[in-house]
């Protein structure tokens, strides 16, 4: 049986050139793809075909939303069983399709039960791999993928039965810890996330690093101080977070919210979106 499998690319004001870029590099390895467009405004791309859809909400709906809304659209009009989730800074391999769309189809054709695979992520600014996300996790039957708490959402594979156990991904978040928090709910409900340490997929994070003391910290624009604090407070209220991550996350974002002070110019405008983020976290759990 041969499954269908729909690339859903999350953009903000993009480059059109960048996009249009994007999409010419996939449209020919997946059946459809899906553009969710977070700008106030149409992009009108030139390219568009019947297997391409652009999707204008005309507001930034925030991560989560778009995701679910572009996935759920291609689950109703492609009827996808699997999804291949990029954004405007994902550059496209072949592997992603070529190998691990096939292995996650082998997988589940083998009840393994898996949600979720992705690639391990080549930083285009410095040129290297990044190092697994909190843990380096276990080898999964004797392949090249491996079990892992958590990975990042662009170029991901996910199986459609799965995201729709979990509801698909948190409005909520809106943006930070977003694709984390999918992976905790997926492996709460008895589903794998695998990442394939062989596979590397170029990635702009955040807008570089600089050098603290040796230590290379990632810079993100100021309003995602907000974001990374809110939802780390709210997320501290969640059984299924591993209690790891709670410890080892706080202690970098303490930390990071004070190396600001040295190594950026606009500290107290980020200090600003801490505080805001930390008080408005709280309110999320008082909501509840």
């Amino acid at each position: 049986m041969r499954y269908k499998i729909c690339a859903v690319i999350i953009v903000y004001n993009p480059k059109l050139t960048t996009l249009n870029n994007l999409i010419n590099s996939i449209i020919n390895f997946v059946d459809n793809v899906v553009i969710c467009n977070n700008s106030d405004y149409p992009l009108n791309l030139a390219s568009i075909n019947s297997e391409f859809v652009e999707l204008n909400f005309n507001e930034n709906l925030g991560l989560g939303e778009a995701q679910n809304r572009g996935i759920e659209f291609a689950f109703e009009n492609f009827d996808s069983e699997y999804i291949l989730n990029l954004d405007q800074d994902s550059l496209f391999i072949e592997q992603l399709v070529s190998e691990m769309f096939i292995d996650i189809v082998n997988f589940n054709s083998s009840e393994l039960n898996v949600g979720l695979v992705g690639p391990s992520v080549l930083n285009t600014s410095e040129n290297t791999v990044e190092k697994p996300l909190f843990t380096k996790g276990e080898r999964f039957n004797n392949s090249s993928y491996f079990s892992v708490p958590c990975t990042l959402s662009s170029g991901s594979i996910i199986w459609r039965k799965a995201f729709q156990r979990v509801n698909g991904h948190s409005p909520k978040l809106f943006i930070d810890y977003v694709d984390f928090d999918f992976c905790w709910r997926l492996r709460q409900n008895g589903f794998e996330v695998l990442v394939n340490r062989n596979i590397h997929m170029p990635h702009q994070l955040g807008n570089g690093k600089k050098n603290f003391c040796s230590f290379p910290i990632t810079i993100h624009q100021p309003f995602r101080n907000y974001y990374q604090n809110r939802n780390f407070i709210y997320l501290l209220s969640k059984k299924y977070v591993p209690f790891r991550w709670k410890i080892t996350k706080g202690i970098k974002l303490f930390l990071r919210n004070f190396i600001y002070l040295f190594i950026t110019k606009d500290y107290f405008v980020r200090y600003k979106y801490t505080l805001l983020g930390i008080r408005d976290g709280f309110k999320m759990i008082k909501s509840e």
